[in-house]
């Protein structure tokens, strides 16, 4: 049995309240996008004790150390500058859907994918 992600759960619900009709995919509820927002900001909510900012693709973040403790992206994400406390350099590249990271971040920069989710610290 394969492990799904939470990412692969919210996709599926997404695609399990569609309906296909002569090609076209039709809601079959006007909420949908909606919910589907809403599933992604109760995942925050369930690791974010303190709170969550989102991320959405082709944005950049920067700030003070301490602000944020993990980073989560929920779907496959490129990131051009990635750069915390714990961590000597910038780390960039892709990161798959469903990733978490949890480091002190300083700076997050998103090219493509995203929304990421940046979870913050409670002290």
């Amino acid at each position: 049995m394969a492990i799904r992600t939470t990412a692969d759960r919210l996709q599926q619900n997404i695609i399990d309240k569609t309906v296909t009709l002569s090609g076209d995919v039709i809601l079959d509820d006007v909420n949908t996008a909606n919910n589907a927002a809403a599933n992604v900001d109760d995942v925050a909510k369930s690791f974010g004790k303190y709170g969550y900012d989102m991320l959405p693709a082709s944005s950049e973040t920067v700030v003070p150390a301490g602000t944020y403790y993990a980073v989560h992206f929920i779907n496959q994400t490129v990131v051009t500058f990635f750069r915390g406390t714990e961590c000597t350099g910038v780390m960039t590249g892709t990161y798959p859907q469903g990733c978490v990271l949890y480091l002190d971040i300083t700076d997050l920069t998103i090219s493509t994918g995203g929304p990421a989710v940046l979870y913050k610290n409670g002290s």
